[in-house]
């Protein structure tokens, strides 16, 4: 794969792209604002993009004068307009297992504020989590049955 800086000038949007990213754009800039622009935009021989229009935009309202980019002049013009919807596409069919999201936005430091990027509903749980400093060992409970709910979250579990 080739990466080559363009102009954001020399980016053509791809007049029949079927899809409305205006909710994101703010997201993609505050993403690229923070980690860089680490996702090239995909274009054709022609310069016009086959992924990556939010990318674009987002790029412009950031001020960017030019993004990395890579072609697909590898690609038949039937090939392109099918990945321009698969890109998207399989996309929407990812779904978040919601325990290892919940832990993984527990190991991001509080230096990052991850509403930015469109996180509202878990910072809002990842702030309301106390951490008790309470640890348990089974050893803790002998050979007899037990039931306990943390008083903090609420999680309840037994061993019979």
């Amino acid at each position: 794969m080739n990466v080559v800086y363009r102009s954001l000038d020399e980016l053509i949007p791809y007049m029949r792209n079927p899809r409305d990213t205006q909710k994101a754009i703010d997201k993609v800039a505050a993403s690229i604002q923070a980690f860089g622009f680490l996702v090239p935009i995909v274009v054709d021989n022609d310069s016009v993009i086959v992924c990556g229009h939010t990318r674009l935009l987002a790029a412009r309202k950031l001020g960017l004068n030019e993004v990395p980019t890579v072609s697909t002049d590898d690609l038949t013009e039937d090939q392109i307009r099918a990945y321009r919807l698969v890109d998207n596409r399989v996309a929407e069919m990812a779904v978040w297992d919601e325990p290892l999201l919940t832990e993984a936005m527990d190991f991001i430091g509080d230096e990052i504020d991850m509403l930015q990027f469109g996180f509202e509903d878990e910072q809002k749980d990842r702030s309301e989590r106390v951490d008790t400093g309470m640890e348990f060992d089974e050893d803790d409970f002998g050979d007899e049955a037990f039931e306990y709910e943390c008083p903090e979250c609420g999680f309840h579990f037994s061993e019979l």
